[in-house]
Formats: structure tokens, C-alpha cells, sequence
């Protein structure tokens, strides 16, 4: 009994480790995107001035 409970909560958080290590692809190219949209907008401020859209 006790050995099927440890036995799910050990198949629950390698499950968890798996979707995180499977996501970290995604939140490195967010990263990135969002980095250079941020650049972007800077630029745009730079170049604008006073006349960029708050």
C-alpha cells in the first residue's frame, strides 16, 4: 500500500519534471520575443521623441 502511494507520487513528480523540462523551449523563445519587441520599442521611442503613443 504504502509502496503504491510512493510509487504515484514519484510517477506525479517526474511527470511535472517532464512538462517543465518540455515547456523551457517555449519560455526561452517568449524570452527572446519579448526582448526584441522591447527593442523595437525603444528604437521607436528614439526615433519618435515626444510624439511616441504612451
Amino acid at each position: 500500500m504504502i509502496f503504491t502511494a510512493l510509487t504515484i507520487l514519484l510517477i506525479a513528480a517526474l511527470a511535472v519534471i517532464g512538462l517543465g523540462v518540455a515547456l523551457l523551449p517555449v519560455y526561452v523563445w517568449m524570452q527572446a520575443r519579448d526582448r526584441a519587441s522591447a527593442a523595437d520599442f525603444a528604437e521607436a521611442k528614439r526615433i519618435l521623441g515626444n510624439d511616441f503613443p504612451a
